[in-house]
């Protein structure tokens, strides 16, 4: 396996795992409230929205990290194959959870018409868990729609961007100060050693290269 297919396998197992984990349990958690509601089972039904909620605002987190995961080495996934099918099936299940959400809202605002005044006051606070799960999950749906075109920007931004030159070294602080600071025994040893980059090898002025066989006049003659 290559270092640049661990990142990609890595973040497609973490994706994978919300499935079988937050959305499985997200999941239970709509049908159970939906149960106590029926039942009038109001306390449990309070405890099941607020789990719910909390799930959500997990799942959410989850979601944007992955994002951020991806953006920072666009390099490391193949995005068509591998990520962009992970993120269509969040897609699907945040509309399900949002229509769920929605039903769960319509069936305790009609509980709400009996006429038990600690019951009415049970089901608004999970009216109002709910209704935080609704925005926590629209903001998300909005991210996930958008994750496609965050992607391909930061894919653009990360290949094309322009290339930066280096700057030239200032002959006095970054050359001269510290050539001084060697002794001159040091910087008659160096420059022995390295002497091919100050004077690197030339021809003579009088070399001579045959041409069809005779030889050619010296450089820097004039005779062609």
């Amino acid at each position: 396996m290559s270092p640049r297919q661990r990142p990609s396998i890595s973040i497609s197992i973490y994706l994978a795992s919300l499935s079988v984990e937050l959305e499985g349990q997200q999941a239970a958690d709509e049908a159970a409230l939906r149960h106590f509601i029926q039942h009038g089972k109001l306390d449990e039904a309070e405890l099941a929205a607020r789990a719910a909620l909390m799930r959500t605002i997990e799942y959410t987190d989850r979601i944007r990290r992955v994002l951020q995961l991806v953006e920072r080495g666009v390099g490391d996934f193949d995005w068509v194959a591998e990520m962009l099918p992970r993120f269509d099936a969040a897609r699907n299940h945040v509309e399900e959870l949002m229509k769920a959400e929605e039903s769960l809202v319509i069936e305790a605002k009609r509980k709400m018409q009996e006429p038990d005044l600690d019951g009415k006051q049970r089901l608004s606070v999970i009216v109002e868990h709910l209704d935080g799960a609704s925005r926590q999950h629209n903001a998300l749906l909005n991210l996930v729609l958008g994750a496609n075109r965050r992607f391909m920007d930061e894919h653009a931004r990360q290949h094309f961007r322009p290339v930066t030159l280096n700057t030239f070294p200032n002959p006095q602080s970054a050359i001269l100060r510290p050539l001084l600071r060697f002794m001159l025994t040091e910087i008659d040893g160096w420059t022995q050693g390295h002497w091919f980059f100050l004077h690197p090898p030339g021809l003579p002025p009088d070399a001579r290269f045959p041409v069809n066989g005779q030889d050619a006049p010296p450089a820097g003659s004039g005779i062609c």
